[in-house]
């Protein structure tokens, strides 16, 4: 049984294994160790590059939101004075339509009355022609109560 625990051999084990060990850790952990390590450290650029990525992105869409509200301000804004300058437009067009229909109503009324007092100018030439027509068929003869209704019924007519 000496042979399985020889001290010698179990040193030699030991030290076999501890070269084993140490060639391993310097062929195999370190190497993969660095690979991991830069892996981690690529990771986490492109976890920091995303995170910057999606704040620019953020960044751009906040600009973006206040430049569409800046244009819906400036459009009911727009909306808004074409609307006061049409409602201007119309109104001075009422106002000038509203002089217009006074001035063609002044005319009409002037008309009007400068015809009615032709009329009545000329009515009142006509009465007293008639007056001066009876008058003189008066005079020239002597008047019955026939005649004098014949003459106001005639005058009647003419009028």
């Amino acid at each position: 049984m000496e042979g399985l625990f020889n001290p010698t051999t179990v040193l030699l084990h030991l030290f076999n294994a501890a070269i084993l060990f140490v060639a391993l850790f310097f062929l195999l952990y370190k190497p993969v160790r660095k690979f991991m390590q830069e892996r981690s450290a690529r990771i986490e650029n492109s976890l920091k590059e995303a995170e910057e990525a999606k704040k620019a992105a953020e960044e751009i869409a906040k600009k973006g939101e206040s430049v569409i509200e800046e244009a819906k301000l400036q459009a009911a804004k727009n909306i808004a004075e074409g609307a006061q300058s049409a409602n201007e437009r119309a109104q001075s067009i009422i106002d000038s339509a509203n002089r217009q229909a006074e001035e063609i109503i002044k005319k009409a009324r002037e008309e009007a009355n400068s015809i009615l007092n032709t009329t009545r100018a000329q009515m009142a030439d006509e009465a007293a022609e008639l007056a001066v027509e009876i008058a003189a068929a008066i005079l020239e003869r002597e008047v019955k109560a026939q005649d004098h209704k014949k003459l106001v019924d005639e005058f009647i007519e003419s009028l």
